[in-house]
């Protein structure tokens, strides 16, 4: 269970990573952007060992994994498609031990 917790953690600093503004050379870097977009993890993640947060950072999850798969189906280089799977990725890991940890508690 706690090699679960950790790779929920790393995947969740990986997202927050992926999202920063200078990740993407199409954007202008903008804080207020890069903030918005990391607000829900941000409310969710002092609270994270409880069970509901843990479902709320399962249904947050839905909302990154669609940003990504529109990031994938936008790309126009090399860099921007790589950094989108990875955004997929990680929002599919972090999806997945969610979802362990929940069935875990209600098994």
């Amino acid at each position: 269970m706690i090699l679960v917790r950790l790779v929920q953690l790393l995947s969740i600093v990986l997202l927050l990573l992926i999202t920063l503004p200078f990740a993407s050379p199409q954007l202008t870097p903008s804080f207020g952007f890069w903030l918005m977009q990391s607000l829900p993890l941000f409310l969710i993640l002092p609270r994270l060992p409880h069970l509901k947060a843990t479902q709320w950072l399962a249904f947050v999850t839905l909302f990154y994994f669609t940003v990504a798969v529109l990031e994938i189906s936008a790309a126009q280089s090399i860099l921007e498609l790589s950094l989108a799977c990875l955004m997929l990725l990680s929002c599919l890991i972090l999806f997945i031990t969610a979802i362990v940890i929940i069935r875990k508690y209600y098994s």
